[in-house]
């Protein structure tokens, strides 16, 4: 298949003109959900909280001010993971400290950025010899299916079953075996049998939720499964 997404996130992002509707909060969500994978790609190439904070923030702010999306080409055109790992690495590269970089206070910010919850988030990762890289593409992973779980619970919520999500949400990725069902039957206050279901249906509606969010940051769904295969490699490689 090779029909694209017309209202994606990315494909939004790349239309053409800024009065493009939807284009604008697009953007803001991109920079929400994938902040924090950039910060940390930043902080663990060397960069100090502080600087690792000014480049992300300026790393947004370029792309917009220069019109970067409406140029983007290549490889970088079908997948946002590509062009936001690229992109930030030529940020980098580019950056001079007092010349082009963003400095905190100065400049309309697109979206607040916690550095003291990101230090903390960045704390409890284990050591690891692996390279920013593939460190970058675990957090991308992390980060999709954050946003995945997060639509769900929404759905979840606006059907009134709130409490239901929260009871099998963190069941979701364990084996049958590994779940006590007898207890959590109790806890929903239905049979074993139907609290069997409502997780196999939680999990389903969990996969096509997962493949929204990747759909969102892709431009043509033909790549969809080569991405989907990649979050997985991702995150089994932590």
């Amino acid at each position: 298949m090779t029909s694209t997404f017309p209202n994606t996130r990315w494909s939004l992002i790349l239309a053409a003109g800024a009065e493009e509707a939807g284009r604008d909060a697009a953007l803001a969500e991109l920079c929400r959900l994938y902040w924090y994978p950039l910060y940390a790609h930043a902080r663990r190439s060397g960069r100090s909280p502080e600087d690792a904070q000014d480049l992300t923030q300026g790393f947004f702010e370029h792309v917009i001010e220069a019109r970067v999306f409406e140029r983007v080409d290549g490889p970088d055109k079908g997948r946002l993971r590509s062009f936001l790992m690229r992109g930030l690495q030529n940020f980098m590269l580019k950056e001079h400290r007092d010349a082009t970089r963003l400095k905190r206070g100065g400049g309309a910010k697109l979206v607040e950025l916690d550095a003291l919850a990101a230090e903390e988030r960045l704390a409890q990762e284990p050591v690891t010899e692996e390279s920013p890289e593939r460190l970058f593409d675990r957090r991308w992973a992390q980060a999709v299916i954050e946003a995945a779980y997060a639509r769900l619970r929404a759905d979840y919520e606006r059907a009134g079953k709130g409490a239901i999500f929260a009871v099998l949400a963190p069941l979701a990725d364990k084996t049958d075996r590994a779940i006590p069902m007898t207890g959590v039957a109790a806890e929903l206050g239905v049979t074993e049998g139907n609290a069997r279901v409502m997780l196999f249906r939680l999990r389903k509606q969990f996969r096509a939720a997962l493949q929204t969010e990747m759909m969102r940051t892709l431009t043509d769904d033909g790549d969809l499964k080569q991405e989907m295969e990649h979050l997985r490699a991702a995150l089994a490689a932590g």
